[in-house]
């Protein structure tokens, strides 16, 4: 998409905007004007006929329970009926939302009307048993609660009157406002319509404008005008700056062929003037071109000469190299032999080095096994301490158990042979001892052997790397006098070569100037050809001026 297409869509989409939101609001604002309707409606008509029923069916049960005690006949069916009916009015009036003075003067009726249908059921009670006087008299006392309850339900109705009066108030003001709002916007947008065309129109009219004042000026010939300043980044802009190209690059072109005109004016004359030289010169080469030719023949002798000479230098190359490629074969075979050694004394130094890692490792276990087996000897020392103090215990129990008598025996016996197990672990502890003994003196003398071991291996180690670095030092020798053989033998290669081609060149050489003793005659007759050429090419340098002339003229219609 183009940049001056967005442009116009972003105005276009910025009017867009406005519209939507004008709607938009307008919308909302007719939904607040619904929201006040329905309320209307559900809040205050619906409420206000429920009081107006609630008010004609309380009258009419007063009105029948008059009757019945006036005309002596019972017509408390039809009371009974109102007040079921009140009753259900009222549980309907209560699921309504009510403001706080609304519910109190509606909590006042229902109060007030219960006292009157309290009166009204004694009433019917006595109406029913023919009690008319007292009924008459309970009619006199439901009086008063009718009364209040009346009034209250007047009151509700004021309320409701009020309420629905300022909800109309209130969506009168909401239209006024709506209407207002709706004005200023569309004048609004109507003038920033306007403007954006107007904006628009300026964006892109103002730079063609200049662009076509400006090519106007150029299709007359003047070129001196300045670049055309446009700060739009859009085609408009692009069309511009190429236009601006244009001018410049058509500047150039036209100084360029002033220029030139004038420096070929310069030229055909010079042309003219030269080729006179020329066909002078070309008599003194005619002359030179015959002495050419006889000193070539003398350089041909020459050349032969050369040609045997090189042979026998050629034959004595081709011994070097063959000298140089036995050498550089001998390297080579020498160089492998090292490099194999190398990787032999490397792998021996691994080795090596892991024979000492184990090495190390077995002393440290050994180590630890001398250890163990001098905390073997103390234990056995402790065991051994044990059994003879066990030993003396059971000599003790075995005294006293003799002079215990008969009641002394069976502990006799038990400490002969907890004696016994003393004496059994005083010898096995013995020979624990012996062996804990043999074996740390030879744990001893391994770990000394180890040690001998690891100092040796350690000395094998550098031995061998000693041998690894000589050997380093002898492939270094070796590859760079593999690089001087080959050196050599690359040198004796292009020697060789050179010398071929010298050969080649030198036979090439006689060759030539064979050819150039004939050429030369050819050339002498060529400059006679020449001396002609040039009349003809200064007739030709002066047509030329003339045409060189005749542009520069053309040319100088521009202004530059």
């Amino acid at each position: 998409m183009s940049k001056l297409t967005k442009k116009l869509l972003l105005s276009y989409l910025i009017i867009i905007v406005l519209m939507a939101g004008l709607g938009f609001w307008a919308i909302l604002s007719l939904s607040a004007v619904n929201k006040n309707g329905e309320g209307l409606y559900h809040d205050r008509l619906i409420p206000l006929s429920l009081i107006a029923e609630t008010a004609k069916f309380s009258e009419n049960t007063r009105v029948q329970m008059l009757n019945s005690v006036i005309f002596k006949e019972d017509s408390t069916k039809i009371a009974q009926e109102n007040m079921e009916h009140i009753d259900k009015l009222i549980t309907d009036y209560k699921h309504k939302s009510m403001s706080e003075e609304e519910s109190e003067e509606f909590n006042h009726f229902v109060e007030n009307w219960n006292k009157f249908v309290s009166q009204v059921e004694k009433n019917i009670s006595f109406i029913q048993n023919n009690q008319f006087d007292e009924a008459l008299a309970g009619i006199q006392i439901a009086r008063e609660p009718f009364s209040n309850a009346s009034e209250h339900l007047k009151q509700l109705l004021e309320i409701h009157k009020n309420q629905a009066n300022d909800l109309l108030l209130e969506n009168q003001q909401k239209y006024e406002q709506s209407r207002l709002i709706l004005m200023i916007v569309i004048v609004f947008a109507i003038i920033l319509a306007v403007g954006i065309g107007l904006f628009i129109g300026k964006v892109i009219t103002r730079p063609v404008m200049a662009i076509s004042e400006r090519a106007r000026q150029i299709a007359e010939g003047d070129l001196t005008g300045d670049e055309i300043l446009v700060k739009n980044k859009d085609e408009i802009g692009e069309l511009a700056s190429s236009f601006n190209q244009m001018m410049t690059n058509l500047k150039s072109v036209v100084s360029s062929v002033h220029y030139s005109a004038e420096e070929l004016t310069a030229v055909s004359e010079e042309m003219a003037a030269s080729s006179e030289e020329v066909a002078s010169s070309a008599n003194e080469v005619s002359r030179a071109m015959n002495h050419v030719a006889e000193n070539t023949e003398k350089g041909n002798q020459s050349v032969i000469d050369v040609t045997s000479v090189l042979l026998e230098l050629s034959s004595l190359i081709q011994i070097a190299k063959g000298k140089a490629s036995s050498a550089l074969e001998n390297s080579n075979t020498t160089f492998h032999t090292a490099n194999e050694g190398k990787e032999i004394v490397n792998e021996s130094i691994n080795k090596m080095e892991l024979i000492y890692n184990r090495t190390v490792k077995t002393e440290e276990l050994i180590q630890r096994l001398d250890q163990y087996s001098q905390e073997i000897g103390h234990i056995t020392q402790m065991i051994t301490s044990i059994a003879d103090q066990t030993n003396l215990l059971a000599l003790n129990a075995s005294i006293e158990a003799a002079r215990a008598g008969e009641h002394g025996k069976g502990f006799a016996v038990v400490a002969s042979e907890v004696r016994n197990l003393a004496e059994q672990s005083n010898d096995g502890a013995r020979q624990v001892a012996e062996l804990v003994r043999k074996i740390s003196g030879s744990t001893t003398e391994a770990v000394q052997a180890m040690q001998q071991n690891r100092l040796e291996v350690e000395q094998g180690v550098q031995i061998v790397a000693s041998a690894g670095h000589a050997l380093d030092r002898i492939l270094r020798d070796v590859s760079t006098t593999l690089k001087e053989v080959d050196g050599i033998s690359n040198v004796t290669d292009e020697e060789v070569a050179s010398s071929d081609k010298i050969v080649a060149l030198i036979n090439e050489l006689a060759t030539v100037m064979e050819n150039t003793a004939a050429n030369t005659e050819e050339v002498a007759a060529s400059t006679e050809e020449t001396t002609t050429a040039m009349e003809t090419v200064s007739s030709s340098a002066e047509e030329v001026s003339a045409m060189a002339q005749e542009l520069r003229s053309a040319v100088e219609v521009f202004k530059i």
